[in-house]
């Protein structure tokens, strides 16, 4: 998810706004709520929430979670074409917010770039 090396953190909530803007929430504050604060999960998610002003890009490989975008694309595009913006809210020590490009590259990758924060 964070763009400074890999790292796989567990989404707890996800949700999609199809309207314009497209907008994608995702909660990422699981992560920080474990016992052991060695787990990498804890360790990457303290990390991302220390750098998120540094976001660079989202990669998503979640099956159930890819079809739920491109379903929600699919409608959007046949009641009001193409989003003009799609947005980015992680939930992570506070809501963060970024206009990002979406794509889907393959089959099994949602990807979400920064465009600005």
């Amino acid at each position: 998810m964070y763009a400074h090396g890999g790292t796989d953190l567990l989404i707890e909530n996800f949700a999609v706004r199809p309207d314009d803007p497209f907008d994608v929430r995702l909660d990422l504050s699981k992560n920080l709520r474990t016992r052991n604060k060695t787990e990498n999960s804890y360790v990457d998610a303290v990390d991302v929430s220390n750098n998120i002003d540094s976001l660079k890009s989202v990669q998503i490989n979640d099956e159930t979670i890819l079809k739920g975008v491109s379903k929600h694309i699919e409608r959007a595009l046949k009641t009001q074409g193409q989003p003009k913006r799609v947005r980015l809210c992680v939930l992570l020590k506070g809501e963060h917010w970024y206009e990002v490009q979406l794509t889907i590259p393959n089959e099994y990758t949602l990807m979400l770039e920064v465009v600005s924060a």
